[in-house]
């Protein structure tokens, strides 16, 4: 009786072997669809799968290939991975050279160098106008001052040539008086002369 059973698995083997040579799994590049096929095509004794050697060699072989094919595929992934990182990389310093750049654009663009010192734009033109007002401020006084001065100096060169014209008023007044005491002088040393010699004019005449 086992003999009959053991004839009869063999040949039903032979027969799934011709018609498994004849037919082919739907989905060969799917390694459940193989395991589905290889189990279907599989014949059963006692709850085990009795699997041809040579099917059970062509379901490995594809294994192989998936997991080589894998292999291949996660050494591609891994060199794409890897240059997405070094392209990340240059990217993230290419960000960080152009934020510095951007950075500077800016402090450059809100600060202005002056005497060495850098200055922020708005303190800048904050200082320049308090200084320009400043500047404005002491030109008006210096305007102010200059016009009270003018005016100062003309009054004291009219009080100047006011002045001179009462000492050249006075000094005329004065050269009138000296001529004129001089001439009255004169007229009294000639007028003493004159008495003088008459004495001496009496004398020579006989009385």
């Amino acid at each position: 009786m086992r003999n009959l059973i053991l004839l009869t698995i063999i040949i039903l083997s032979s027969l799934s072997t011709i018609s498994g040579q004849n037919s082919k799994p739907t989905d060969s590049d799917n390694l459940t669809g193989q395991f589905k096929f290889l189990l279907e095509k599989a014949e059963t004794y006692n709850d085990y799968k009795v699997i041809k050697e040579t099917r059970l060699n062509e379901f490995w072989r594809v294994v192989e290939d998936s997991v080589q094919q894998l292999e291949t595929d996660i050494a591609a992934a891994q060199k794409i991975l890897s240059d997405q990182h070094a392209q990340i990389e240059n990217l993230q310093q290419s960000i960080n050279e152009k934020d510095e750049l951007l950075a500077t654009t800016e402090f450059a663009m809100a600060h202005i160098r002056f005497l060495g010192i850098n200055f922020s734009k708005t303190s800048f033109i904050f200082i320049n106008v308090i200084l320009i007002g400043g500047l404005v401020v002491l030109l008006a006084l210096g305007l102010f001052q200059y016009n009270n001065n003018r005016i100062i100096a003309r009054q004291k060169v009219l009080d100047y040539q006011q002045l001179e014209e009462e000492f050249n008023t006075l000094r005329s007044q004065s050269l009138e008086k000296q001529i004129k005491l001089k001439r009255e002088l004169q007229t009294e040393r000639n007028l003493i002369e004159e008495m003088r010699s008459k004495p001496t004019i009496n004398k020579k005449i006989p009385a």
